[in-house]
C-alpha cells in the first residue's frame, strides 16, 4: 500500500493523489507547512462539504462540482465563521 500525490504543472497547482495507507482521516481538512526544511501535515478540522442532503455540492456530488465550489478545502468552523460575518454585514 502506498500514499502518493502529485502537483499538476500548471497555474492551478492542483494536488491529486490517493491514500492507500489510510494515513489521513476521511472528512478532514489538512494543512501543510514547511518548518525548518521538514514538511508537516496538520489536521485542522472537519470538512465543510456536507455529507448528503439538499445542499449542493455535497459528498455525493461529482468531483468536478466538489472542487469547483472549494468547500473541500474549508473546515466547518471556518465556513460557519464566514457565513456569520456575511450575515452580520
Amino acid at each position: 500500500m502506498i500514499t502518493r500525490f502529485a502537483v499538476l504543472p500548471d497555474e492551478r497547482r492542483l494536488l491529486l493523489g490517493i491514500d492507500k495507507n489510510n494515513l489521513f482521516k476521511e472528512g478532514r481538512v489538512y494543512e501543510v507547512r514547511e518548518i525548518l526544511g521538514e514538511i508537516i501535515f496538520k489536521d485542522i478540522g472537519e470538512v465543510a462539504l456536507p455529507e448528503k442532503g439538499p445542499t449542493f455540492p455535497n459528498m455525493c456530488s461529482d468531483v468536478n462540482s466538489q472542487v469547483q465550489y472549494g468547500l473541500h478545502l474549508v473546515t466547518k468552523e471556518e465556513y460557519n465563521k464566514i457565513k456569520n460575518e456575511l450575515s452580520n454585514s
